[in-house]
């Protein structure tokens, strides 16, 4: 189970460091800057299935402007929306969807907390926080030019083992296939 020190520590340790004990010690400061953004940016770019929530949005209240006929409330915790129920057309404004739906479900991404990690997501976001703290804790550009490359690899890995947990769609649409009867 993964804490976010011991994501801080494999981190530290891919880059040749010592791990630390609390985020109290000088290079836990450098890398808790960093953390937040680096994890909300890796979680935001992939539909990942261990971080999908699925809710029915609520009416916001008032009217929304422009061409749409309502809005809703978005999730708090909602890091990137996959798509609506039904499918439709919608734009985001602030922490509102406008569409000319009556009512809306959504499926997004959130951040179910380190605990509920799944190892490959755990070693993708530890090989990119070191990518990203090489060079201000090691001060070495080729050791952080490695780790950048190490990062790329570990992220497709564990995109390619997360996309394992939902078939694909197939194609339900076949007009040329359809014309010749």
């Amino acid at each position: 189970m993964a804490t976010k020190l011991s994501v801080i520590n494999q981190a530290l340790v891919l880059i040749g460091e010592t791990p630390i004990s609390s985020m109290a010690q000088p290079v836990g400061t450098i890398i808790e800057t960093v953390y937040d953004t680096v994890k909300e940016t890796l979680l935001s770019e992939h539909r990942w299935r261990f971080a999908v929530k699925k809710t029915n949005l609520s009416a916001a209240p008032g009217s929304p402007l422009n061409e749409w006929k309502n809005h809703f409330t978005l999730p708090t915790d909602m890091l990137l929306l996959i798509r609506t129920y039904p499918n439709s057309d919608y734009e985001i404004f602030q922490n509102k969807l406008a569409t000319n739906e009556q009512s809306v479900a959504i499926d997004y991404v959130y951040d179910p907390s380190e605990p509920k990690y799944p190892e490959y997501f755990v070693k993708a976001l530890a090989t990119q926080l070191a990518a990203d703290i090489a060079l201000a804790v090691t001060n070495d550009k080729s050791l952080a030019q490695l780790m950048e490359q190490k990062a790329m690899r570990f992220l497709m890995t564990a995109q390619h083992k997360d996309s394992q947990g939902r078939p694909s769609t197939p194609i339900q649409s076949r007009p040329y296939i359809d014309v010749r009867g």
